[in-house]
């Protein structure tokens, strides 16, 4: 009918979401980056039993000239428990531990349309096998085996969609730091090339209550809920003649619920820390600037293109979404009747090497002792569910003082 028949605008508003969500979760068919260039590939699902997972993927990278496959294989031993034996074996170009971005994620739209991508890539071919488990309903143990053989690449392009016939030759040129960020992408810094051997082992609690989808069981999302977990790594020559020798811990947090009757508050900490050893450079900690094209309520929008990296780090960040509640509530004409949401977020973090040697060029930045940190505010319910993030730096780097971000939703 005429009433059901949208106009075009709204098609086509509609269309630029949808779009930018599918080249951000189709990464294992297509993405691009200044590495690989354009990489195509595909990506399926095997049950030949109800005990057996087997998912291969495969692609080329036309930059970077090199096939990329990824095989994983789960076998389910036990189901009270749900104690699986896991096996992977690769050769891929993989990127260094992020915090804000998804390990392995995509940045696909921002570099074609800024040259920004936070990922820094390095080669990884080898294997990895362990046992995960349920010690009950909502906790989950993992330990694992891992052997790689990683080392460094450089930037294979510095097409986009804007300033592509910006000249740009890929020598030692490449670290000046005078170059405009916006006419090239930023160098892809080196890691310590070798052999990476480490035993490692997560352990992860999630207070949600599952539910079954077909043969699979995963999370309902609901309120309060609570999320933490640890992990460990550690790797030596004497263990399977590893190159490296070091420890790092890692630890996580977060938790998301009502507060005083005045919206939903959530709090994120993290923490990642050198136990021993020295961390080669491909397994620092890293904050990162968001590599999705929208913003989010819990990230450091400051950072805008800049990454903080090290061997041990910090980071807490908390959000408060009031809705429209305290509009409501304050009881003031024309203010109670304000249409929009609002949230308020803000967040600290730090980043050092301590005793660490620092093995990667271009040197890193880190902070020190010295917290990065900021607060802003956010508007939402807008038109079309636009909600936009203003965010001020309140410490003193070189990165932005003051951001404007957009996303959709509440």
């Amino acid at each position: 009918s005429v009433e059901n028949n949208k106009p075009l605008y709204k098609k086509l508003l509609l269309i630029v979401p949808v779009s930018i969500y599918f080249l951000s979760s189709a990464n294992d068919f297509f993405h691009f980056n200044k590495i690989e260039g354009t990489y195509l590939g595909g990506r399926a699902l095997v049950k030949p039993s109800s005990r057996l997972t087997f998912i291969p993927k495969a692609g080329y990278a036309f930059e970077a000239e090199r096939w990329k496959y990824d095989i994983t294989t789960s076998y389910l031993l036990s189901d009270p428990g749900k104690l699986y034996l896991n096996f992977n074996i690769h050769d891929k170009i993989t990127n260094r531990p992020t915090l804000v971005s998804a390990h392995e994620g995509s940045a696909t739209l921002k570099s074609l349309l800024s040259k920004l991508d936070p990922y820094d890539y390095f080669v990884q071919k080898g294997f990895s096998t362990g046992l995960s488990f349920n010690p009950s309903h909502k906790t989950n143990l993992s330990v694992n085996i891992n052997s790689f053989k990683q080392w460094s690449v450089t930037n294979n392009t510095n097409y986009s969609w804007i300033n592509k016939d910006s000249a740009y030759t890929f020598n030692e040129s490449k670290t000046d730091s005078t170059l405009d960020l916006n006419t090239v992408y930023r160098v892809n810094p080196t890691i310590q090339d070798g052999y990476l051997r480490t035993l490692s082992a997560n352990f992860v609690y999630n207070s949600q209550d599952k539910v079954k989808l077909k043969d699979k069981e995963v999370f309902m999302f609901s309120y309060p809920y609570t999320t933490f977990g640890f992990g460990i790594e550690y790797s030596s020559p004497s263990f399977f003649n590893s190159d490296f020798e070091y420890t790092r811990l890692t630890s996580q947090f977060y938790t998301s619920r009502r507060v005083l009757g005045l919206g939903i508050g959530s709090l994120g900490l993290y923490g990642g820390f050198r136990i021993s050893g020295n961390i080669p450079s491909q397994r620092y900690f890293t904050m990162d600037y968001n590599a999705n094209m929208f913003d989010d309520a819990m990230i450091f929008h400051t950072l805008v293109e800049t990454n903080f990296t090290g061997a041990n780090i910090l980071s807490a960040y908390y959000t408060h979404e009031f809705d429209r509640l305290l509009f409501r509530k304050s009881g003031i004409p024309l203010i109670k009747d304000i249409p929009f949401s609002l949230s308020l977020y803000g967040g600290l973090f730090v980043t050092n090497f301590d005793k660490n040697r620092i093995n990667q060029y271009p040197l890193p930045n880190y902070t020190g002792d010295t917290p990065y940190s900021e607060i802003g505010f956010g508007i939402g319910r807008l038109p079309l569910l636009m909600k936009f993030y203003f965010t001020w730096q309140i410490s003193d780097y070189d990165t932005e003082r003051f951001t404007v971000g957009m996303d959709f939703g509440f």
